[in-house]
This record gives structure tokens, sequence and C-alpha cells, in this order.
């Protein structure tokens, strides 16, 4: 399993955006100003970013060549605008034709760091956030992560010992072993290194969780077959062939005991006859 970084996360975790320019997280409810940051590095290789801030004005279509070349750039920012967009944030700006009011309209909505409120309440949600039962650590992380790039040069910004110490203070009882690892080093750890340790101690435990499985299968397996094998008809004497001392023909000795109900012909095991004993033989007389 890969490790997250502090600028990304797992594409298998969340909704991902792809464009020539590089691969983004859709826009959604929580990570706007991640967003909205990438986005502008990707309508300025599309010289299309000053039409979105209406830094540029739309040329007269008596000039033709240039009114085309605008329009082609401004139909590329409404791609870019609305296709990075998960579906629930689409809604909002669906029925919107211009680029620049698309994206007016995101920032109204969306951009809560924008106010001193918005970011102490991502601030808040960060300081009270824990894993989910069941929830995978990767998982977590990349929530976190969401919230220190929303407030990233901020006054309510998230240092790199307050993520590391709410990380490492919220982790499973499962993962004590590795806190105690991570606090004992004596060289210290990084964010990176921290989340990196953290991920590969997730894919151990998950690892030791599987072999545990299948050792469990195997020995639960392995009786079964050993009691199979011990009531087998082929594990007793039951069908075997055992020469006969006058004759040197063979006789079956079978199960001696008879069974309820049936009545079963004596085999004389000296003469090989059937209808008596040994003991009744008159041959042996």
């Amino acid at each position: 399993m890969s490790a997250l970084s502090i600028n990304d996360t797992s594409p298998l975790l969340v909704d991902r955006y792809r464009c020539k320019f590089g691969e983004i997280e859709k826009l959604n409810t929580t990570n706007y100003t991640h967003w909205a940051r990438n986005l502008r590095a990707f309508m300025r290789g599309e010289d299309c970013l000053k039409i979105v801030l209406r830094e540029e004005e739309e040329p007269a279509v008596n000039n033709y060549t240039r009114w085309k070349e605008f329009q082609s750039r401004k139909g590329a920012a409404y791609a870019l605008i609305f296709a990075s967009c998960t579906p629930e944030i689409q809604e909002y700006i669906s029925n919107i034709d211009e680029p620049a009011d698309k994206w007016d309209t995101l920032h109204e909505k969306l951009d809560g760091a924008a106010s001193r409120a918005g970011r102490t309440m991502i601030a808040r949600q960060f300081n009270q956030s824990k894993p989910d039962a069941n929830q995978p650590i990767q998982s977590y992380i990349a929530k976190l992560l969401q919230y220190r790039r929303r407030l990233a040069g901020m006054e309510q910004a998230i240092s790199d010992e307050a993520f590391s110490s709410h990380l490492i203070s919220t982790l499973p009882m499962i993962f004590n072993s590795f806190v105690d690892i991570v606090l004992h080093q004596a060289e210290g750890y990084t964010v990176e290194n921290l989340i990196s340790k953290g991920v590969e101690a997730e894919a151990t435990l998950q690892t030791r969780t599987k072999e545990q499985g299948s050792l469990n299968t195997s020995l639960t397996s392995g009786s079964a077959l050993f009691v199979s094998q011990e009531y087998s008809p082929h594990h007793s004497n039951q069908g075997k062939r055992f020469p006969n001392r006058m004759s040197g023909r063979y006789s079956y000795r079978g199960n001696q005991r008879r069974r309820a109900g049936r009545q079963e012909v004596a085999t004389c095991w000296y003469c090989g006859l059937r209808g008596h004993k040994e003991s009744e033989c008159r041959t042996k007389k």
C-alpha cells in the first residue's frame, strides 16, 4: 500500500479530476481552498484565468478572429470548472453559462475559510476528528489533510506539531506499538514520515490478520481430515483378503459384528467353506 503525501490523497478514496495539466480531487463541500488553488493553475495553462477573473474583456464580434479565439478559451474555462466538481456541487452552477459567474458562485457558497468564523469552524472540526469504527487509517489521514489544506496560510493554520500530535493521540489502540516506536525515535519524526509509517503499520496489521485467518482455516481443515481418515473403512480390516490355510484360496474377513436385523452366513476360516465356523469344522478335527 502506498503512503499518502501531504499534498494528495489516495485516488481510491476520493473522486478525482484529470486533465493534461495534472490531477486533483474534485470540488466538494470541504476542499474549496485546495481545489481553487489548483484550478487557477490549470486555467492559467489554458490562458483563460483572466477571463474567469474578469480581467480580460470580450472582443467585438466584427473582429471575428479575436472573438472566436476568446470564445474558445472561455469554453475551456467553462469545461475546467464544471468538470472538476462533484455531481452535488455541479447542481449549484448547472444553469450558469458564464464561467466567471460559475467561479464567483462557488466561491460564495463553498469558501468557508474566507471568513474568520469559517476558519474557526474548520479548526474545530479538525480538533474533534476521530477515526470511525472500521474506517481505514488512510481514509482518516486523508480527512485530516483536507482540513490542513483549507487552513494553509491562514491565522488558524495547522502546524506540523499540531497535526502529528492529533493523529497520534486519536489512533485506535491496535496502533499502540506503532505509536511507542514513533515516540521513542532518537532522530524524531516528520509529518511525512508519520503518515508513511502509519499506513505501513495498517498494512502490516491487515497482513497479520489475514495470515491468522488462514492458519485457523488450515487447523480446522486438518482436524476434519484426521477424523475422516480415522473412521474411514480404508483404515480397518473390513474388506481385506486373507489366505485359507487348507485350500490356499483367499477368503474375505469382513467386519465380524452382525448388524441388527440382518442374518449372515458363517464362513469357516480353516477350510473356507460356508455354513459353519472354524470351531465346528470337521476337516480340522
